[in-house]
Formats: structure tokens, C-alpha cells, sequence
């Protein structure tokens, strides 16, 4: 087992397991978070060995999205440092798309925001029954740029859009009926088990053609990229949407209330 702040990684039978472990901080997207995850893909797209990661989390949410403790950085960021940001979770996400190697969300808690993006990007979502989902961006002024593109791909144009707009949170049986998860259980840590066992025992070659098969048939988060991430640095630079973020932390209240 190999383990730090934010995440635990282990390797076992053709399978990686990676633990989000930040439960202080509700496994929220930062850098640190970005690069970690990065590295561990990285770790085992090169084993010839591995088949499968699985992305799971301590505690009772999954990935509560951007990390907003780091928006007094945000406000002192020039606008390439901000499309440099933005560009690396995209590209993370893409990474998680076209990996050779199956990739399965286990979800038993509070999923928001860029956690739904994260998801998303995966190729199987096992959801314990308690779970909940949320795309609250417009809360902030914010618009989801950098996740759209993945959830529209999972989940639909019209659930991803209504999914976005409302800002509210749906159940885990919602989130089924939804596409935006592929099984809803009471033991998901058992439920994503049963499968990766069975997974790892196929021929890789077999299993990155059918992923890539399947991923060709909408490629818009690939010929988007550059477009979609524009998009971003401009949102994320507006003055509005950082004073809306700060209200939050500091005072508890959204732009609207007084």
C-alpha cells in the first residue's frame, strides 16, 4: 500500500486500486489532487500486468469538486495560469476516457461538481444507495466548461443540460434512471469487486479496442478542447464569480441572499 495525504493506491491481481483519502477536505479537485491521480494512471497504464483501476473514497463524499480554499490564488493568477489549470483537469479527464486500462468509479457518498466530471470519464459507476449527485455551478455564477463535454458523453444532452440547470441534488436511483451510473447497490465496494475480478481476467487488446470503439463515436471532448478551455479561463476570471465564492466560504450565503 502506498500512501500520502490525499490518496492510497494499491496493486492487486491485474487491478490498481486508488482510495481518495483527503476526507478533510472532501477529496476536493486541486493541483496536488490532479497530479496524484495523474501519476498513479500513469504507474499503471505501464504495468502490462494491470487490466483495471478503480477509483474509490474514504468518507461519506466521493469528490466534492474544485477546491474553492484556493480562490485568493485564483484572483492573483494571470489568465494563462488560469487555462493551465483549467487544462489540466480537461486533460485528465481525457486521459481517464482513452485509457487502455477499464476504469470504475465506486461511489458511496456525496458526489458535486467536478466529482460528477470525474465520474463520468469512467468507464463503469457503482453507486451505494446513500449517494447523491450535483452539478451546483450556476450557484456561483460558474459554468461547468471543463466536465460538459464528459457528462454530456455519459449521461445525455437533455439529463447532463436539466442536470446543470436545476443545481439540485438527485438520488443515486435518479442518477440510474439518468445514465449517469450503471448500478445502484447496497454493497458497492462488493458490486465493483465482483466485477473487476472478472474484467481483469480478459485479454487487454480486446478490451482497449471495445473502449475505443465505443469512445469514437463522440470524440467531441477531443475536437473541443482548445475551445471549451478558453471558455473556462474566461468564467474563472471574472471578478463576480470569485466574490460569490468567497461570500460562500466566509459568510455561508450565495450571491442572492442578504
Amino acid at each position: 500500500m502506498v500512501e500520502d495525504q490525499i490518496i492510497e493506491v494499491r496493486f492487486d491481481k491485474n487491478i490498481t486500486e486508488v482510495l481518495l483519502n483527503n476526507t478533510k477536505q472532501r477529496n476536493c479537485i486541486n493541483s496536488q489532487f490532479i497530479e496524484r491521480l495523474n501519476e498513479e494512471l500513469t504507474i499503471a497504464e505501464q504495468n502490462p500486468a494491470c487490466r483495471v483501476m478503480s477509483i474509490s473514497a474514504k468518507g461519506d463524499t466521493f469528490c466534492i469538486g474544485m477546491d474553492f480554499s484556493i480562490v485568493h490564488q485564483i484572483s492573483n493568477m494571470s489568465e494563462e495560469e488560469i487555462k493551465k489549470q483549467g487544462k489540466q483537469f480537461y486533460e485528465l479527464l481525457s486521459r481517464l476516457c482513452q485509457s487502455r486500462l477499464i476504469i470504475v468509479a465506486t461511489v458511496n457518498g456525496i458526489v458535486s461538481a467536478g466529482g460528477v466530471g470525474l465520474i463520468s470519464a469512467c468507464d463503469f459507476v457503482i453507486a451505494g444507495t446513500n449517494s447523491k449527485f450535483s452539478l451546483p455551478e450556476a450557484l456561483w455564477d460558474l459554468v461547468p466548461y471543463c466536465i460538459a463535454p464528459f457528462i454530456v458523453k455519459r449521461m445525455g444532452l437533455q439529463n447532463a443540460k436539466t442536470l446543470a440547470l436545476s443545481t439540485q441534488q438527485i438520488s443515486a436511483k435518479e442518477a440510474y434512471t439518468k445514465q449517469l451510473v450503471d448500478e445502484v447497490v447496497d454493497n458497492p465496494n462488493f458490486a465493483t469487486r465482483k466485477l473487476t475480478n472478472r474484467i481483469s481476467r480478459l485479454q487487454i487488446n480486446s478490451l482497449h479496442k471495445i473502449k475505443s470503439l465505443f469512445n469514437s463515436f463522440n470524440e467531441s471532448y477531443i475536437t473541443r478542447e482548445s475551445e471549451i478551455i478558453d471558455q473556462y479561463t474566461t468564467v474563472m476570471s471574472k471578478e463576480t464569480v470569485l466574490n460569490n465564492i468567497t461570500r460562500f466560504i466566509q459568510e455561508g450565503k450565495f450571491s442572492w441572499e442578504t
